[in-house]
């Protein structure tokens, strides 16, 4: 593989505690961009680059795999907000290796084009890919170190030396050595070499670093405080306020000799807030997360991991009560994704609701299993671009469905009238893929009762089960019925009857009602043009679908 891809160089990030991969790539681009060695085509970089770059890490890291080669950051692949915090998941102090190929793939991602055709420094690495094999002759202007002025000579404590170079997080600085060569301070600065902060080492006797204290130059007001034990690792951050005697918060660490460890996070109280405790594996996971009340000691709500060979398999959310209130499973898949989310009600046992999720070609569909009770009362389905494909609603059964809703027209419903006694009946109705209704059991009864020889008084008990809502419906599956409208049966049927108005009424006012609700002046419409009854007849499939 080429070793400088379009004028840029291979490069090394390096991940800061409490921040990702794309807070290293930016640090990185940032430094570029103050150096004038690259610009970027947007002037920042913008959301749609950074999915860009994701997409990219993705690529880049599937690449390693298939050739055998160590991955880029672990979890899952997931970008949007409630899945992120498992995936493209890096640690404190990892370095991360780009080739020359991967870093220009990566720059063309972000917007980043790289000035004058050369490859830039790495920002990480004080080696200029540029250089000839004979090293340049250092700086002769101070201004020429890429950290500003140094501090003056006369200034220095007796025995401490200075030298420009970077911190273990790749940032620039000015470090200060004793005479035993021991880092005793960094000294930062900003883009007009005004030194900004500095960080103050200390050792022990046994000459293990103790504490690191950040202060702000010109002040010396204290922004962080870190401490370590005799092991190198952070027991203790504390966060200041401003005013730089105020402790913000503090994060507190202890140590098992297995690797796990546990990590507390308190407020100005000194009162917990959360503790996370991370299990003892080569990149240490975390288990068990505490969120507490204000008092520190009542829980608020306990957060469990699960691992199965290695991989993320479920999360459980529990309230006070320790009584699950939601469960994540995930499918144990290389880069595990959720498969089901669980809702429970108060008793921990009885299942509220259900997400699950399938992938089609990486793509995201999910349902949602609504239950009450124990019993399904909705179903809802999507497809991967998150519209909805399809809503099912059940009966108090909890298996029979009464309205279902596909492709954002109604295929099937139930609707309750009342009959000329008072009681409740509720009717189905069928609709083909147009929204138009073809059958109905309303419809069905009106062709047996109007057809035969009859009494009147039980087809007008039946007309009177009409209503806005189920006009429409009936009187499209009556004409499929039937091949002739329900008025031109009525008329047929009744010609010298004196209920023949009655009837006629309680057809034509129903159906007023349904025009006038769906936006049509009655007067002007023609329910007998077939062309007109059927784009009416989609208008109130719309209507009737419920959400």
């Amino acid at each position: 593989m080429s070793e400088n891809v379009s004028g840029v160089g291979p490069t090394t990030i390096k991940i800061k505690k409490n921040k990702g991969i794309t807070h290293a790539l930016k640090d990185m681009v940032d430094k570029l961009v103050e150096q004038k060695k690259a610009e970027l085509t947007d002037g920042k970089i913008t959301a749609q680059e950074w999915n860009a770059v994701l997409d990219k890490l993705v690529e880049l890291q599937e690449n390693r795999k298939a050739a055998g080669k160590a991955s880029i950051f672990s979890g899952g692949t997931d970008k949007t907000q409630t899945g992120w915090h498992n995936s493209f998941v890096v640690h404190p102090d990892q370095e991360i290796t780009f080739t020359a190929e991967e870093t220009a793939q990566i720059y063309e991602a972000m917007g980043v084009v790289i000035k004058g055709g050369s490859a830039p420094v790495d920002p990480n690495n004080p080696v200029d890919p540029n250089a000839s094999a004979d090293p340049a002759d250092p700086p002769a202007n101070p201004e020429e170190t890429p950290n500003g002025s140094p501090t003056p000579a006369g200034q220095l404590p007796e025995g401490v030396t200075e030298t420009a170079g970077e911190d273990q997080n790749g940032i620039d600085c000015m470090i200060w050595k004793d005479q035993d060569g021991r880092e005793i301070k960094r000294i930062y600065n900003n883009d007009n070499a005004e030194t900004k902060y500095s960080v103050t080492v200390e050792y022990g006797e046994n000459g293990k670093k103790t504490k690191e204290t950040e202060t702000q130059m010109g002040n010396d007001k204290i922004d962080i405080i870190r401490y370590y034990n005799e092991d190198g690792k952070i027991s203790k951050v504390e966060d200041y306020a401003d005013d730089g005697t105020t402790i913000n918060s503090t994060k507190t660490y202890e140590y098992n000799e297995d690797g796990s460890y546990k990590e507390t996070i308190s407020g100005a109280d000194e009162k917990p807030d959360k503790v996370i405790e991370y299990d003892g594996s080569e990149e240490p996971r975390p288990v068990k997360e505490t969120v507490y009340e204000d008092d520190g000691t009542t829980v608020k709500q306990t957060t469990t991991y699960e691992y199965k060979d290695g991989k993320l398999s479920k999360t459980t959310i529990s309230g006070a009560d320790e009584k699950p209130d939601k469960v994540i499973e995930y499918d144990g898949s290389e880069e595990p994704r959720p498969v089901k989310e669980i809702y429970y009600e108060d008793d921990g046992t009885t299942v509220k609701k259900a997400y699950t999720y399938e992938y089609k070609d990486d793509k995201l569909s999910r349902t949602i299993t609504f239950v009450d009770g124990g019993k399904l009362y909705r179903v809802e389905e999507y497809d991967s671009s998150g519209d909805k494909i399809k809503h099912t609603v059940y009966a108090e059964d909890g298996e029979t469905p009464v309205h279902i809703v596909e492709n954002g027209l109604v295929k099937m419903t139930h609707i309750a009238t009342t009959d000329a006694d008072g009681n409740t009946i509720e009717h189905k109705y069928d609709f083909d893929e147009n929204g138009v209704c073809t059958r109905s059991d309303l419809a069905v009864k009106l062709r047996q009762q109007i057809e035969p020889a009859s009494l009147n008084k039980n087809t007008i008990k039946l007309l009177k089960q009409l209503n806005p809502e189920n006009i429409i419906k009936v009187l499209t599956s009556y004409q499929i019925l039937t091949g002739k409208t329900l008025q031109q049966a009525i008329e047929d049927e009744w010609d010298l009857s004196n209920s023949k108005d009655t009837m006629r009424a309680l057809v034509q006012d129903a159906l007023d009602e349904r025009l006038r609700q769906l936006g049509l002046e009655p007067s002007e419409v023609d329910i007998n043009d077939p062309e007109q009854l059927a784009e009416i007849a989609k208008r109130d499939n719309i209507k009737s679908r419920g959400y």
